[in-house]
């Protein structure tokens, strides 16, 4: 691998029939970094008479077969600690799986995911039902302890949720947007208003305090009824929420010609505004509001804007891209309202004025730093000959870019390989 700003690095080949198909990460404000990775045994049928592939995370060797790893990341890049959550035998493709994480003032991590089977989070067994997706919020403390599981229960044969995002304030309340079956129970019971209606499924809005107890849950439209579904959270200290959604359409659904929108929500679940927007937005919360990361599409342009909780703008810079790239990435924004962006590349690719950067081989990993008003201040790359693919990113409270990710082999029987690594601004 190549990358003449890395300061430290971490990094484990996997076994042979091991996917990592999707991780996340989030940093704390001390600089530690929570990474989750999901795992599953991808052997062909014809290749499972031998030992399982075990997970490499640089612990004792794994002990689940499907499911997910939290570890934490010290600010030199060395490995804390390492939980594994899963079922002691997998009946689907995935045990368990993480679908975002979030941490809070005390360092504690969150995560938002769903099972099958039966799964000890640290507070006693959760149990779904054949053939039932279940969801939970999991929050683990800064030594990695479990603080509380909380199970969305579905009762229904064939039922499952479908997480869309999380949002944690410094507190630790945790909203998460979902499609849900009308029979889940997140912990305050069944929505009644859609059973009465007969309605099966929701796209819903769901709070809960620092202690994993549900504060309310709103189906999207009762927040509005020209919203149909929100994908994207952002939240504040006190609890404010952006959010990147989609509205109704006057036309057949077939006809997918659905309004994107961002929108703001008190934090109490009210609707405060919706604005129309003409790309699906990334959103992230800064310390002064919002920030939206609009994708060129076909256009040969990018664009960052700033939104203060009331909606009003704060501010629009758009920078001069190669035509149809990047195509899609990861948003955060610093402690001081740095916004950095995080993408693939294969080749060569310019951003504005920066000078060219050129790939190492196969896909590699690129960057942009951004001042508190959306103005592009750096790029950069890293990466090597085989194909390296992000999964998370963060700053640290230096302003260092710090990723999590894993490499894949172009040619060859090589063992793919996790890695974090943090690099210089």
């Amino acid at each position: 691998m190549a990358g003449g700003n890395e300061l430290c690095r971490s990094e484990w080949p996997q076994s042979g029939g091991l996917l990592v198909p999707n991780m996340y990460m989030a940093t704390d404000a001390a600089g530690n970094s929570y990474v989750a990775v999901n795992f599953v045994d991808n052997r062909p049928l014809s290749d499972d008479a031998g030992p399982p592939p075990q997970l490499n995370f640089g612990m004792p060797p794994s002990q689940v077969l499907d499911g997910f790893a939290v570890a934490k990341f010290d600010d030199a890049c060395n490995l804390v600690w390492v939980r594994e959550f899963g079922p002691a035998s997998a009946p689907y493709s995935y045990g368990a799986q993480t679908v975002r994480i979030a941490t809070d003032a005390a360092s504690n991590v969150t995560i938002l995911g769903d099972f099958f089977g039966s799964v000890d989070f640290g507070k006693g067994m959760l149990t779904a039902g054949p053939e039932i997706d279940n969801g939970f919020l999991l929050r683990l403390d800064s030594t990695g302890k479990t603080v509380f599981s909380t199970q969305f229960v579905n009762t229904r044969s064939g039922t499952s949720i479908m997480e869309s995002d999380l949002a944690v304030t410094r507190a630790g309340v945790s909203t998460i947007a979902v499609y849900a079956d009308s029979d889940t129970d997140f912990g305050n019971g069944q929505d009644s208003v859609s059973l009465l209606l007969g309605v099966k499924s929701s796209n819903d809005l769901v709070q809960f305090d620092a202690s994993g107890k549900v504060l309310f849950r709103k189906t999207v439209p009762s927040i509005n009824s020209s919203l149909s579904a929100i994908y994207g959270l952002a939240t504040n200290a006190s609890g404010f929420l952006w959010g990147a959604a989609v509205g109704t359409s006057l036309f057949s659904p077939s006809v997918m010609n659905y309004p994107k929108l961002t929108v703001g929500i008190t934090a109490s679940g009210a609707s405060a505004w919706q604005q129309t927007v003409t790309e699906d937005p990334l959103i992230a919360a800064g310390p002064s509001g919002a920030v939206t990361f609009s994708f060129p599409g076909s256009s040969s342009t990018e664009t960052l804007q700033g939104l203060a909780s009331d909606g009003s703008t704060q501010w629009t810079v758009s920078t001069p891209i190669p035509s149809g790239m990047p195509q899609r990435g990861l948003l955060v924004v610093d402690s001081s309202g740095n916004p950095l962006i995080l993408d693939l590349f294969r080749g060569t690719i310019a951003f504005g004025s920066a000078p060219t950067l050129t790939s190492a081989g196969g896909n590699d990993l690129v960057y942009q730093t951004f001042d508190a008003t959306g103005h592009l201040r750096s790029t950069g790359a890293w990466g090597g000959s085989d194909d390296d693919d992000y999964g998370g990113v963060g700053v640290d409270p230096a302003g260092n870019i710090l990723i999590a990710g894993n490499t894949t082999p172009l040619t060859g029987a090589t063992t793919s390989r996790v890695f974090f690594v943090k690099l210089a601004r």
